[in-house]
């Protein structure tokens, strides 16, 4: 049909054929133009030349099916390819011989990746069924940047990475909740600020082991600041209410209060117990 592959001479047909294994092309003074040959290993390539008998244009298709096109510089370097193999398909641009720049798909995903001089992928650009994601990455081959965003545009991430690909600090957008991460050099959370959808700020910090020790927490009801020791357990509040009830408490491990003093906006005291501190266990 219009568009497809041209035919191919048919067995027995009446027309004239010509075999051969090669075809030169040569201008008015001898110098090689084209060439439309089999290689070393009997794949098909056709290569146009300039007027110095150099190499500009080649087209090569490989046994495996494989298929390039290629636009030489003046030394015969590649310097734009466009490729189609069976992983994927795309248009690279080199530089003294080097991928500097690919665009095409890997597999089903569209992608365009960045080089630098030693042919090291330093960014990439890529679009899967999941998310959309931009990858920057250092000089051995390492992640230190990252930004991704969920199919649904609902999910955003923004990472920084320390030199073993493990997260130092992310910045996270997710159904209405934000947060931003700091972690240390293993790799574990110990700093985080998030607000969520119903409207609540949070600052923790934790320690060593990952347990929460230090919350600031406000809401529409209360603003505290919270000390929790190492089993979960708060042991000193600090906190203001919505009826501008401000006070400070002391607890027990198991959370009971030991002392605790609270005051009014008038500076009337008032039980300790109106400061509410099970609306810090967000």
């Amino acid at each position: 049909g219009p568009g497809g592959p041209p035919p191919g001479p048919r067995e027995g047909a009446d027309e004239r054929v010509i075999e051969a294994q090669a075809f030169i092309l040569r201008d008015a003074k001898g110098r090689l133009r084209g060439s439309f040959a089999l290689d070393d290993q009997d794949q098909p390539t056709l290569a146009l030349y300039d007027e110095e008998e150099q190499p500009r244009l080649g087209l090569k298709v490989e046994d495996d099916g494989s298929a390039s096109v290629d636009l030489l510089d003046e030394a015969g370097e590649s310097g734009v390819g466009l490729r189609q193999t069976g992983e994927g398909r795309g248009l690279e641009v080199l530089a003294a011989g080097t991928t500097r720049l690919f665009i095409g798909l890997d597999g089903d995903s569209p992608t365009v990746d960045l080089y630098d001089g030693r042919g090291e992928l330093r960014a990439r650009v890529a679009l899967n069924e999941d998310e959309t994601h931009l990858v920057l990455l250092d000089e051995a081959g390492t992640e230190r940047v990252v930004l991704l965003v969920g199919e649904t545009g609902e999910t955003a991430e923004v990472s920084a990475r320390g030199g073993q690909n493990e997260m130092m600090a992310g910045l996270m957008v997710s159904e209405g909740d934000s947060s931003l991460l700091f972690t240390d050099e293993e790799g574990r959370p110990r700093t985080s600020l998030g607000t969520s959808a119903a409207g609540e700020s949070v600052l923790a910090m934790t320690d060593a082991e990952m347990q929460p020790r230090l919350a600031l927490f406000c809401d529409d009801r209360l603003a505290a600041v919270e000390l929790i020791d190492g089993a979960e357990n708060t042991r000193a509040l600090l906190g203001l209410t919505e009826a501008s009830i401000a006070g400070i408490s002391l607890h027990r491990a198991d959370e009971s209060a030991v002392w605790g003093k609270a005051f009014d906006a008038e500076g009337n005291e008032v039980p300790v117990d109106d400061l509410a501190p099970d609306e810090t266990d967000d």
